[in-house]
């Protein structure tokens, strides 16, 4: 068996960076990260560990996030010419302010500027038609304005 290398147990461990110790003790008293790493995953099917896991599917929520994307990319010009767009999957806390944190994956839109590189900022969004539709614009809009400053 050939082990992991240096720069693979290093991304492991900058998945725990954030984790608070009393979480990662709960996963690992838990026997699921164990059962996890010996576990032949090829056979695994990530949407239903992530459904038995009690998070929304990837699928689902890609379908929202496409559809933000294209309506991002269709008034981004307009508010700066230099302002690009991309989906990213981020991890954010679930129980804010709290000493036990709980952190789950999400996509997000990631917004960067070509030429200004403090221009840069992750958002969430609503994922239904209704906030797509009528709310983003503005969302985004005012995003933008207070990293302008204006």
């Amino acid at each position: 068996m050939i082990h992991a290398t240096p720069e693979q147990r290093q991304r492991l461990l900058a998945l725990l960076e954030d984790i608070p110790a009393e979480q990662i003790q709960d996963i690992l008293e838990s026997g699921l990260l164990s059962d996890l790493l010996i576990a032949n995953v090829s056979v695994v099917n990530p949407e239903e560990f992530r459904e038995v896991l009690g998070l929304m599917s990837l699928k689902d929520q890609r379908h929202w996030y496409v559809k933000a994307l294209k309506k991002v990319q269709g008034f981004l010009p307009e508010l700066d010419p230099g302002l690009v767009v991309a989906i990213r999957s981020i991890r954010v806390t679930t129980t804010p302010g709290k000493s036990y944190a709980e952190y789950r994956s999400t996509l997000a839109l990631a917004f960067a500027h070509r030429t200004d590189q403090n221009m840069r900022w992750t958002m969430v969004i609503g994922e239904n038609d209704e906030y797509i539709e009528i709310r983003l614009q503005d969302v985004v809009t005012e995003l933008f304005r207070e990293k302008r400053g204006w």
